[in-house]
């Protein structure tokens, strides 16, 4: 039985870029690790790395280790894997990842113990970073080693392959630990550097329990860098693996607000107050549930008639009357409109709005502006050269999978530019079935700039339909439509009405709603009972206590506050948004690390924040007076590091957050 301990590094990382060659006493890191393994192991040591020119600087330290080194693809580590092991005759290979510089090479033993019998053999409930992967070269043929790209997550591939034998080695309850040992950012290689020097590293072969011992009588020197991992975390990094996108909302990704320390989950919420998994309370003054929850979390007289639905029974084969009293009670609020459709979601709802109008109209092009949701006629705009979609909603928005035949059926224009507006107009004349666009959200209409599109669209006969899904009725109890008096041919609603629950409503004019049953749109969930209960509810709630004047006026005092604040700290910042719906952003070239910074200290003062904060019902005045007080301590930590020199970037714990769509892995 042939085994090789493979060694996996490259220079280039997102997080951490060289870390492995970052040196502590003149030693690079990875000089540290292969020692150990060295000193304790008789299996071949190779260290597999790209064939990409900055990695040839391992080879120098091949050869001073007197080990063997392979240069393999650079995008596909399964690849590499298999072409190292056919090269180095290999049957097994132990997977070092060099980002674990503190990997157990004592696990090496208790390992190729298992691996005739096994194809797949690996440790786990060892402190993050400490565990070791291994399996056969025969399992080579069952996985994507051919493939563009394989980069992280392979080890999942593997281990959620029913068809190969597996052996799971299980930490002891003396052996479990919650400690996180794994080099990803500047702040674990200072840690790791306090170890190895402590234990001085660079003049004797250390064992994996004098480091778990040494971490563990240091809880002092661990807290100073917070390396042990929540439960929302460590829940977080398998939601990677088996969810792609670890969410299923980018919005709610851990990477937008504070990668690697955000709470990530929740065990429950009530009010604006929310417990993380691992018992910590937070008030929320972020985005409370990202629009959804205008009421609170878990509002009583919402949920009462939720309950109410569900012990009457949730879905039968006929329908629910409360399909008919919402809808009568929608129609009431907007006299315009004469037909309502349900669906469950914002995005499909909106999805649903354009195939209507194009039914109605019989044509195909959509003018948009602003952000509508995921599906293909709404990314068709990033079909053309360039990334249209950036400036109106995200960037890196990738139409991947989106039929290029689209590609000129969605052209965008942004609010309040009425040129840019009839220049698609005029050279689109007569192909126009609607005008997509929320009627507002960052900004109020300049200039009669909503009157004016709808104008143009009653005399085009082009469908106007009006976005009201995230401003719902925080403005005035229907939308801001209404406050604005302009009217759409069709509105639709969904979170900002619901307070929660999965519903969206699609009112309209009866000539073009009828255009419906031309065309085929049904799904047997948009007829469920619970959501139509609360959904009635939670309208009759808005209608009864106006919840719009206290979003509005607690929303223009957070922002007259946010002003105050930063001006006596000498901080450059910009206020925006509908007073429900406001936002900040410090006017700095490295914006998203004060936005991260910001993110992480309004954490340690126990509120989840962002530079946005969606008012709710459940916010008081004292509430929001102490998130006030929060901010203005942290505004001043920015000001006093700005004052000194110093960069924000050195204050974090992690990494910037993201900005707009990328991939995880």
């Amino acid at each position: 039985m042939n085994v090789g301990i493979l060694f996996t590094v490259r220079i280039s990382s997102s997080r951490l870029p060289g870390k492995a060659l970052l040196e502590v006493r003149g030693i690079p890191m990875i000089v540290y690790l292969i020692k150990r393994f060295k000193a304790m192991c008789s299996e071949k040591l190779i260290i597999c790395t790209t064939d990409l020119p900055e990695d040839s600087c391992f080879d120098i330290i091949a050869e001073q280790l007197e080990i063997e080194i392979f240069h393999g693809n650079a995008n596909n580590i399964l690849h590499r894997h298999l072409k190292c092991a056919e090269q180095f005759f290999l049957d097994y290979i132990i997977n070092v990842d060099c980002d674990d510089i503190f990997s157990s090479p004592e696990l090496v033993e208790r390992i190729t113990s298992k691996l005739p019998m096994y194809n797949v053999v690996y440790s786990d409930g060892y402190p993050f970073g400490t565990n070791l992967f291994a399996y056969s070269t025969e399992v080579m043929g069952f996985l994507p080693v051919h493939e563009k790209q394989v980069d992280t997550g392979w080890g999942a591939l593997i281990k959620n392959n029913p068809s190969f034998t597996q052996y799971v080695i299980e930490a002891n309850s003396n052996e479990r630990n919650e400690i996180r040992l794994s080099m990803d950012y500047m702040q674990d290689f200072l840690l790791f550097k306090c170890i190895i020097e402590a234990l001085d590293m660079d003049t004797r072969v250390v064992s994996q329990n004098e480091i778990i011992e040494y971490v563990k009588n240091n809880q002092v020197l661990l807290s100073g860098f917070n390396n042990k991992m929540s439960e929302g975390q460590k829940l977080y990094l398998k939601a990677k693996q088996i969810i792609p996108g670890g969410t299923q909302l980018l919005s709610k990704r851990p990477e937008m607000f504070l990668p690697d320390y955000w709470p990530s989950y929740y065990s429950r919420a009530k009010g604006c107050k929310v417990w993380d998994l691992d018992g910590y309370v937070y008030t929320d003054c972020s985005y409370m549930g990202i629009g959804a929850n205008v009421l609170g979390y878990a509002f009583e007289p919402v949920d009462e008639a939720a309950k109410q639905a569900i012990e009457n029974g949730g879905m039968c084969t006929l329908n629910a009357p409360e399909e008919v009293t919402l809808a009568e009670l929608i129609l009431k609020i907007h006299p315009w409109a004469d037909m309502v459709r349900y669906a469950k979601a914002g995005g499909e709802a909106m999805a649903m709005a354009v195939r209507i109008a194009r039914a109605y109209a019989k044509k195909d092009i959509v003018l948009v502006c602003g952000y509508h949701g995921w599906h293909d006629w709404y990314l068709a705009a990033n079909l053309v050269r360039g990334d249209p979609l950036a400036d109106v909603h995200l960037k890196g928005l990738d139409p991947s999978g989106v039929p290029q035949r689209l590609a000129g059926s969605n052209l965008i224009f942004h609010y309040n530019d009425l040129p840019g507006f009839m220049k698609l107009i005029d050279e689109n004349e007569g192909r126009i079935a609607a005008v997509v666009m929320e009627p507002i959200r960052n900004e109020y209409p300049r200039d009669g700039f909503l009157d004016e599109v709808r104008q143009v669209t009653s005399k085009k006969k082009i469908v106007l339909i009006f976005d009201e899904i995230t401003a719902g009725f925080r403005i005035c109890c229907g939308g801001s439509h209404l406050m604005l008096n302009v009217e759409p041919d069709i509105a639709v609603f969904a979170k900002g009405i619901t307070n929660g629950y999965p519903l969206s409503v699609l009112i309209g004019k009866a000539d073009v709603m009828s255009a419906a049953q031309d065309t085929f749109i049904s799904s047997t969930f948009w007829t469920e009972r619970v959501a139509f209960a609360a959904a009635i509810a939670s309208v009759n709630y808005f209608k009864e206590y106006e919840v719009h004047k206290h979003l509005m006026e607690l929303g223009q005092y957070v922002q007259l506050k946010w002003k105050e604040l930063a001006e006596a700290c000498n901080l450059d910042i910009l206020v925006g948004g509908i007073f429900p719906l406001s936002h900040f952003s410090l006017q700095y070239k490295d914006a998203l690390a004060h936005k991260t910074f910001f993110t992480q200290q309004m954490l340690s003062e126990g509120y989840l924040a962002s530079t946005a904060f969606y008012l709710s019902l459940a916010h008081s005045k004292e509430i929001v007076d102490g998130y006030l007080t929060a901010c203005g301590k942290v505004f001043q930590s920015i000001s006093d590091i700005r004052n000194t020199g110093g960069s924000i970037i050195n204050y974090l714990k992690g990494p910037v957050c993201h900005e707009g769509f990328q991939r995880l892995n």
